[in-house]
């Protein structure tokens, strides 16, 4: 008698989402483009943990890059798994934890006030004569901490903070950064979820990508999906070589197609 076809595996074709929906693998790599069904393999694989393998939906994250595309993927998996931004959720674990914040007030800077400290603090970075330098420099400050990167100017990182502490505020490209820092340092406690899925994971920064790494508790399984070449957000610092890369990094199964 003919097994029953389990309702996260119904209506598929071909081989490669069903073997994406029932890998056992604790790592796993999906680069596809629009239209090959990554997303549905993605909502798929989430049903078949919870309702064949009785994963508690507290114990999933789906990282997506939009908080439109956060919204719908909520609506069809259930309020009980998390998912957002990873923006999104730096922020949720920084205010679980206020002590992980650096003593600077987890409040974002509007844009006047980030003219305001551009000001306030000319006098301490006269090497920054004009206000279009220190713009650029405040530029150059957020893509470092988003790529993960040393600081190149110390004196010009001293008084945006010195002046952020004054202030009461936190600049918003910075958020990642500062709770990548503390779950690396264990201020917050790392390995929140046990199962992880990242879809568009070449638009994140390197920052953000670390963020995947550490709140993973490496007991289930980490999915990462994408395509290096719908990689549009440069502006915003990502880093694309996170999934190009990312099979030497990690010993992954690897679906380079989903067709």
């Amino acid at each position: 008698m003919t097994e029953p076809t389990p309702p996260w595996l119904e209506g598929l074709e071909g081989p490669y989402l069903p073997a994406l929906i029932n890998s056992d693998k604790p790592v796993i790599r999906v680069v596809a483009g629009p239209g090959s069904g990554k997303t549905t393999g993605l909502k798929r694989r989430i049903q078949r943990l919870v309702e064949q393998d009785g994963v508690d939906p507290d114990h999933i994250f789906v990282g997506t890059f939009t908080r439109a595309i956060a919204a719908d993927l909520r609506n069809e998996l259930g309020k009980e798994i998390k998912v957002s931004t990873l923006h999104s959720l730096a922020y949720e674990l920084l205010r679980e934890n206020p002590s992980a914040c650096q003593g600077y007030a987890l409040r974002f800077l509007l844009a006047y006030e980030e003219k305001c400290l551009l000001y306030d603090i000319a006098h301490e970075v006269k090497h920054l004569a004009e206000l279009r330098d220190r713009e650029d420099a405040l530029k150059r400050h957020q893509s470092a901490r988003s790529e993960r990167q040393e600081l190149t100017d110390a004196a010009f990182a001293g008084a945006v903070s010195r002046w952020l502490h004054e202030h009461g505020g936190m600049l918003i490209g910075e958020v990642v950064h500062i709770a990548t820092v503390a779950l690396e340092s264990e201020d917050i406690a790392p390995g929140a979820y046990d199962h992880v899925v990242v879809d568009e994971y070449q638009d994140l920064t390197a920052a953000e990508q670390e963020l995947v790494r550490l709140v993973w508790s490496k007991k289930g399984s980490l999915v990462v999906l994408g395509d290096d070449n719908q990689s549009i957000y440069g502006f915003r610092f990502n880093h694309p070589g996170g999934i190009t890369d990312f099979c030497d990094q990690w010993d992954a199964e690897d679906f380079d197609d989903l067709a």
